[in-house]
């Protein structure tokens, strides 16, 4: 837009420069004449090449409009796959001997999605078995999965001061990093999982998920493989899954 107000201010400025020179072009004859055509070619040379280069940028500009507008729709219409999630773990640590209250309940509950009644059971257990690592590490389920994740820490931390061999214990804290992004840690509390109970399948999914997070396939795809060699069930769902996301990270 600057140039062309440029364009047209030069355009007034010519014409009252002839305005006052008028009479004396009258006498200038022929030269002047020419003078004068000179001048007002000039002037449609400029608004041409003006009106041109406008046009142009026109033309670019829904060119490239129009190939965003391909590309947005091409990126819509592909198939989007998520990568699995980190596998949270159902209660896996033995339970208290005698217990008053029904932990099995409280367990069954909590894998119902039921998280407010499995939570108060627990809580109520936690009462009479303050020193349970069972408990402890169970409540510590519920907080996360309720997405409380400094109570979940809170009670993961207490059973490990209380039982520091519980591999899932470990399992789940450090399920627990991954979700909060603290991933060093994750790692660190995995592979202690590990280390204590080396066919525990847990621990070798949420290291494949971590590690494909972080960019590193291959050690993704070997633990996703290790998981499955140690899963339960290798018809499951999950494992069907893992099957088929593996095929794309090959």
């Amino acid at each position: 837009m600057s140039v062309i107000l440029k364009a047209l201010r030069s355009q007034q400025e010519e014409q009252r420069a002839e305005e006052t020179t008028a009479h004396e072009g009258l006498f200038l004859g022929k030269s002047g004449f020419l003078k004068k055509n000179a001048s007002s070619t000039k002037r449609l040379w400029l608004l041409s090449a003006l009106l041109l280069a406008m046009a142009a940028a026109t033309t670019t500009l829904w060119v490239w409009n129009r190939w965003q507008t391909e590309q947005v729709a091409e990126m819509s219409s592909k198939p989007k796959t998520a990568p699995p999630q980190a596998r949270l773990p159902s209660v896996a640590v033995p339970l208290p001997t005698n217990p008053s209250v029904d932990l099995e309940q409280a367990k069954n509950l909590f894998e119902n999605g039921q998280l407010d009644a499995s939570l108060k059971l627990y809580q109520q257990a936690l009462e009479q078995n303050p020193d349970s690592a069972t408990i402890h590490n169970d409540l510590g389920l519920v907080f996360l999965r309720k997405e409380l994740f400094s109570s979940s820490e809170k009670h993961f931390s207490r059973a490990l001061e209380l039982d520091g061999n519980c591999a899932e214990c470990f399992n789940n804290l450090g399920y627990l990093k991954t979700v909060t992004g603290e991933t060093i840690e994750a790692e660190t509390y995995l592979k202690k999982a590990l280390s204590l109970k080396k066919d525990y399948a847990d621990p070798y999914f949420n290291l494949a998920v971590l590690y494909e997070k972080n960019g590193d396939l291959g050690s993704a795809v070997n633990h996703y493989q290790a998981f499955l060699k140690r899963s339960d069930n290798d018809n499951s769902q999950l494992a069907l899954q893992i099957k088929q996301h593996l095929q794309k990270l090959r």
